[in-house]
């Protein structure tokens, strides 16, 4: 008698949860039917779906959202500039797979040199499968061209990724300025700081080394300044409303969104490539790499050690490794002092491979990314401030992005680091 009233007492516990769930349900279907009518809860209808979809439903409705921004941004440009002689320069930029009609505008500093290996594997150049084996030597190879502008960018689907906009122009002085890059100091640092800096040394007017973030800033919000193509809007590089991209990737959800379209394009075999899983540990491993042989080959370069001595450029290439996450900030500085002469770039690879793996957790050493642009924008004057977040407004409002970020404009806080230092290193 005591067993049957267990089960029983069992089976009522059991059905009061089962009814429980059924008038749950009953409740949002019924929540769901009273707003359906309203196209004013469509926000609250999307929020329900979200809990009924799968992990791809997720992706393909933040992607639906990017492009309805995108184009409630054109709707409201007054000119949507789409003459034919926009198209052709547009040409000039689009890359295109006639096999998979498929076109892609490359940005820089937002993954546009691994798409640049990926195309070279769409369009037959590469026969490798893994994007960070294509060769660096081949990325001259010419891309087929655009004929008939208009039909093809009708017919094709149309990709761009895309980067908060502070964060893009910090990594692109970084890259371009702050790191070894006497090209670069040459093409775009002297003409900086002829224009910006008061009383620049014969030094610096001849090299371009020295460069500081705060002058970059002051530079390219001149309406008379040179642009360069790291350093210009992406709205001006791959204009949005002229083309209206398919898909709006972002580097933020690099990984997740590259994936997304190899699958559109029925790239089986590049989507379950154990690399492209593993995205975060192949980059890195050729970003050291290719740090490694930038470092050799621009020390080579004539000229350059009439500019920096060995020290101060591989000082520069830790810098610019630790900025990136790459190598821990706490990770001491392993050169001794005048090694750096005669290392080898075997060597060189080794150190730098040994530094990243005691640097602990990705995520802790990603942190650096944030300190360092707090760092780089708590030295530019606010009104400077407020004509880069004029510079940026398009980007801004094309694809979603604060435009006067509050880790930026409101930071009063003197940072702690100084990864722009190598005095200390």
């Amino acid at each position: 008698m005591q067993e049957l009233f267990s089960i029983a007492m069992k089976f009522n516990r059991f059905g009061r949860t089962f009814l429980l769930l059924i008038g749950i349900t009953f409740l949002i279907n019924l929540f769901i039917y009273e707003f359906s009518s309203s196209a004013g809860n469509n926000v609250i209808l999307q929020t329900i779906n979200l809990f009924r979809s799968k992990p791809t439903d997720y992706i393909q409705l933040e992607l639906s959202e990017r492009r309805n921004n995108m184009s409630n941004f054109c709707h409201r440009q007054v000119s949507q500039n789409t003459t034919k002689s926009t198209l052709k320069k547009m040409k000039r930029n689009l890359m295109y797979s006639p096999e998979k009609k498929f076109l892609y505008c490359p940005v820089a500093k937002v993954g546009s040199t691994f798409w640049l290996r990926l195309f070279l594997i769409l369009n037959g150049v590469s026969k490798t499968n893994n994007p960070f084996n294509v060769s660096e030597n081949i990325y001259s190879k010419n891309y087929t061209a655009i004929k008939e502008e208009t039909t093809v960018i009708r017919n094709s689907l149309k990709f761009i990724m895309v980067r908060e906009p502070y964060s893009r122009l910090l990594s692109a002085y970084a890259n371009k300025l702050f790191d070894i890059n006497p090209i670069y100091w040459s093409g775009y640092g002297r003409r900086v700081i002829k224009v910006v800096r008061k009383i620049p040394s014969n030094k610096s007017l001849s090299c371009g080394h020295d460069v500081t973030f705060p002058e970059l800033v002051r530079y390219v919000v001149k309406p008379s300044a040179v642009k360069d193509s790291h350093f210009i809007p992406i709205s001006n590089v791959c204009s949005p409303c002229a083309v209206k991209y398919d898909i709006i990737g972002k580097m933020e959800t690099f990984k997740r969104d590259t994936l997304h379209v190899l699958g559109r394009l029925n790239l089986t075999q590049l989507v379950m490539s154990g690399v492209l899983q593993a995205m975060k540990e192949s980059v890195e491993i050729d970003a050291i790499k290719s740090s490694t042989n930038n470092l050799m080959n621009y020390l080579s370069k004539e000229g350059t050690l009439k500019c920096v001595t060995h020290e101060e450029a591989f000082k520069r290439k830790w810098r610019n490794l630790q900025l990136r996450g790459i190598i821990g900030s706490d990770v001491k500085y392993p050169f001794k002092k005048g090694e750096e002469e005669t290392i080898t770039r075997s060597q060189i690879l080794a150190v730098f491979q040994n530094a990243s793996r005691r640097s602990g957790s990705r995520e802790s050493r990603r942190k650096n990314r944030e300190l360092s642009l707090f760092e780089a924008y708590s030295k530019v004057e606010k009104k400077y401030l407020i004509q880069l977040s004029k510079y940026f407004k398009n980007d801004c409002s094309a694809f979603s992005y604060e435009c006067r970020p509050s880790k930026i404009f409101q930071n009063n806080q003197n940072p702690h680091t100084n990864f722009f230092e190598i005095e200390g290193l």
